[in-house]
């Protein structure tokens, strides 16, 4: 299981990240599944992709936008969409700007990054600004 460690600008690691891994060019390309989320139709999820989109490149992800739009519905297509493609093997890592992006519920969030690691997702982020 994952620690929750503290980074640099307020970035949150969770779910086992190595931060003293090197950085050395993989043989194929590490994706991440940059899931956006706001919680009304006024908000912008710019700065969330900016802070995660950088996050993901510095740890030499190539990163994969998820932005869930009908953020007041219970349902989350575009969520179960990433997760659908982590169980397939078409991401490597999981980021968000903050937990409370991924789920409304702190269990739910939990519950999610626990499949993650079941999954082998083992480089599962959040990005908290500020």
């Amino acid at each position: 299981m994952g620690k929750v460690l503290p980074h640099a600008h307020g970035v949150w690691a969770v779910a086992g990240f190595d931060y003293t891994a090197s950085m050395t060019a993989p043989t194929s390309p590490r994706r991440a599944g940059i899931y956006l989320r706001v919680s009304t139709d006024r908000q912008t999820s710019d700065n969330q992709l900016a802070d995660v989109r950088q996050l993901a490149l510095a740890r030499g992800f190539e990163p994969v936008v998820y932005e869930e739009v009908e953020s007041a519905a219970k349902a989350r297509p575009v969520l179960d969409r990433m997760l659908a493609d982590v169980r397939a093997g078409r991401l490597d890592a999981v980021a968000v700007w903050a937990l409370d992006r991924l789920h409304r519920s702190m269990t739910g969030a939990i519950n999610t990054v626990l499949e993650l690691d079941r999954l082998a997702c083992p480089s599962s982020r959040s990005a908290r600004a500020g």
